[in-house]
């Protein structure tokens, strides 16, 4: 059984807090940062402080716009592998991440979290006008719409219309029609 801070047959270091195991002694450290909030490393840029180093390098590309990553199929470049790796799935159409109630395949994690919301009847996008919840931003933005509706009224002639872009191109023709 492994021991903290013994390297059994190097295989495995264990945490005091909760009996995880890790192959190598700074794996194991970094890991124990969760349980004391330590956060050694400091961005040069903001205040922002991380628990691993390599989380520090990411963070900073932010800062220098650096972008390591390079799709081969369509050259954009990405900050974070991982981001090129969900990226690449829109290229071979991978689906990877599959929704245990209705067999659905998403590309993206968080596509696959998003939908799971249907099944569960989770809804934390609550509008402002009415107390109407949606499992979806986007859900939300065409519901909005629907209180939006002839809240555009013109102050020339009271026509009702959809949105500020239609009253805006509206108030135009008035103005072309001014002598």
């Amino acid at each position: 059984m492994p021991k903290e801070g013994i390297n059994t047959g190097g295989k495995s270091f264990k945490c005091k807090q909760c009996n995880k195991c890790f192959n190598q002694r700074g794996n194991l450290k970094g890991h124990e940062r969760i349980h004391t909030g330590e956060k050694p490393f400091k961005c040069k840029h903001c205040d922002k402080c991380f628990k691993l180093g390599g989380h520090l390098k990411n963070h900073e590309r932010i800062h220098t716009g650096e972008k390591p990553f390079k799709c081969k199929q369509c050259d954009k470049c990405f900050s974070q592998r991982g981001n090129l790796k969900s990226h690449e799935r829109i290229h071979t159409g991978e689906k990877p991440f599959k929704c245990k109630q209705c067999d659905k395949f998403f590309s993206q994690r968080g596509s696959l979290k998003i939908h799971e919301r249907i099944h569960i009847g989770e809804k934390p996008f609550k509008g402002k006008q009415c107390d109407q919840c949606f499992s979806q931003q986007g859900n939300l933005k065409r519901h909005f719409r629907i209180h939006q509706k002839g809240e555009c009224i013109c102050w020339i002639c009271q026509e009702k219309l959809n949105s500020e872009n239609l009253l805006s191109k509206h108030y135009q023709d008035h103005i072309a029609l001014l002598p």
